[in-house]
């Protein structure tokens, strides 16, 4: 079953807002939040969303003698995305070579399943010339294949000889989360395995759905 990395959270963040939002606390408060929207906060354990429902906890702000910004608590309720360790989820495939599988998932994140994670007893990769040589001999041996497929080779199921298409559907389990800073960006980049323990990953062409449960 596809699990849903999605998940609601109350937090409370002690802010310090500079003078330029005295005059509006809660523009300046949602610039503050607005900045972690897309980032990894490692004390949530996953990517923020969204937020909503802002609310000022303390009765005014406090300037201590040091710095001019104020300081006070203020609780939201943030929209993760925070996908556990172990669990099976889905993403489109975009690319694969005999050396990986690259998907997207919802159009946002990055999955990398390398090689060593893609159990050879189930699943065998077919280049490019190996296709072409079993169109010509054999028209049953492989499920028909996207054009797109020909010139670069496909991961297939050796039991039902299906092949894994580009922009069809592919369960898989999260191993590793990567975070990388690239320029003023951060990039999240999710590793994969297809090995799940004797659970065969399914590749299914529909689209994906999710759940903010």
């Amino acid at each position: 079953m596809v699990s849903s990395a999605f998940k609601e959270v109350t937090v409370e963040y002690y802010i310090h807002l500079a003078p330029v939002f005295f005059g509006n606390v809660t523009h300046g408060i949602k610039e503050i939040f607005g900045a972690l929207v897309m980032k990894y906060v490692p004390e949530l354990g996953g990517i923020v969303l969204a937020f909503s429902n802002l609310r000022v906890l303390s009765p005014g702000q406090y300037i201590l003698e040091d710095t001019p910004y104020g300081h006070f608590w203020v609780r939201a309720n943030l929209l993760l995305w925070a996908p556990e360790i172990g669990c099976i989820s889905s993403a489109t495939v975009t690319m694969q070579s005999a050396g990986h599988i690259r998907l997207r998932m919802y159009d946002t994140f990055d999955v990398i399943i390398p090689v060593k994670e893609i159990p050879r007893d189930v699943y065998g990769w077919t280049d490019s010339e190996a296709i072409h040589q079993l169109l010509r001999t054999d028209t049953n041996s492989l499920q028909p294949v996207e054009l797109s497929n020909l010139g670069q080779g496909v991961w297939f199921n050796k039991s039902t000889g299906d092949c894994i298409e580009t922009g069809s559907e592919l369960e898989f389990k999260v191993i590793k989360m990567k975070f990388e800073i690239k320029g003023d960006a951060e990039e999240t980049v999710i590793i994969g395995s297809l090995d799940t323990g004797g659970r065969e990953m399914q590749s299914d062409p529909g689209s994906m759905s999710a759940s903010n449960e």
